[in-house]
């Protein structure tokens, strides 16, 4: 009677925006103690997680932050010259794999785990055995 079916379409939108949005920043800041090197206690609340990582901002390791932003960066600039230049469209598809491979590229050629860079180390080859725990 009153046709205002559209305001249902825009708050849901906006709900679906800010949600996606709320786990984005969430899942975010769940793996910054992977680029800041340190552990940063967990927390429900943005404000609570980011005094933990200035807290303890002190056991900031600079060598491990600064390959990962370039590698970040080099990723994000790979996606846009393939979204750009249609020519280049390979780029983005393949940014993935050309940043990993030069970063172990890297790690050798620089020695990065005696200069203070940790790496995963040996991989054991083949499958993990099968099991029937539950």
């Amino acid at each position: 009677v009153l046709r205002l079916g559209f305001v249902a379409i825009i708050l849901s939108h906006a709900v679906v925006s800010d949600f996606t949005t709320g786990a984005a920043v969430m899942i975010g800041m769940s793996q910054v103690k992977y680029i800041l090197v340190f552990d940063v206690a967990q927390s429900s609340f943005l404000h609570e997680s980011l005094v933990n990582i200035f807290k303890d901002i002190d056991q900031f390791n600079y060598k491990p932050f600064i390959l990962g932003m370039s590698n970040i960066i080099a990723l994000v600039v790979m996606k846009n010259i393939g979204k750009t230049y249609p020519k280049f469209k390979s780029v983005r598809a393949l940014g993935p794999l050309l940043v990993s491979s030069l970063s172990i590229l890297a790690t050798f050629i620089f020695d990065l785990e005696n200069n203070g860079i940790n790496i995963i180390g040996t991989i054991p080859s083949g499958l993990p055995s099968l099991s029937t725990d539950i």
